[in-house]
């Protein structure tokens, strides 16, 4: 189908996308840079068969997308909500280029609730042998940095307010999956209704 991939940088997201019939994946990113220079050698080896599959790359914000309403069948934010000036009004872009019944597909760091427990992990040593003992760990863990929420970031969202803002923006049908309790990663998935 149409997907909008906003904050997509290289698109690596094309990896996963089916193209048929009127299929297009637009990466809409304001780093102009993503679009002149290729990704690291890791990120190529890794996400090499999505990164040959066509795309559309347009510089700008997400909070004044250039498209048609109804345009997409659906849009996807992944760790970029957090360095938008407004993700109320990215959100409610995003919903008004969404066909009727689009998805929205939300990836997003999180910080634990006040008195929430943060889930302990194991130490440095046995997660790098564990790593490297297993190639399918290491890919995993690459995709899992790429999630990270280091800083700088422009806000801080936990599980409570991402809710709040995907449905004040006017999304119905959430779901929503916790990726990784430890490094804060929540899957939102929400529908334009229509």
């Amino acid at each position: 189908g149409r997907v909008l991939d906003i904050g997509g940088g290289w698109g690596l997201f094309r990896k996963f996308w089916r193209t048929e019939g009127d299929a297009c994946f637009t990466v809409h990113d304001p780093g102009a840079e993503r679009f002149t220079v290729p990704p690291p050698e890791t990120l190529q080896r890794h996400f090499g068969d999505g990164l040959a599959r066509p795309a559309w790359f347009v510089e700008g914000f997400g909070e004044q997308l250039p498209y048609q309403d109804a345009s997409y069948d659906l849009v996807m934010i992944a760790s970029a909500l957090d360095h938008c000036a407004e993700p109320p009004r990215v959100l409610a872009e995003a919903r008004r280029v969404l066909r009727p019944g689009g998805t929205l597909l939300l990836i997003q760091g999180f910080d634990h609730e006040e008195g929430q427990p943060r889930p302990q992990g194991r130490s440095f040593l046995e997660r790098l042998g564990r790593l490297l003992a297993d190639p399918r760990r290491l890919h995993r863990a690459i995709r899992q940095r790429l999630f990270h929420r280091g800083e700088p970031h422009m806000h801080h969202f936990t599980r409570a307010s991402l809710r709040a803002m995907v449905e004040a923006a006017g999304y119905a049908g959430y779901a929503e999956t916790v990726i990784s309790e430890r490094f804060g990663v929540l899957g939102i998935e929400a529908r334009k209704a229509g």
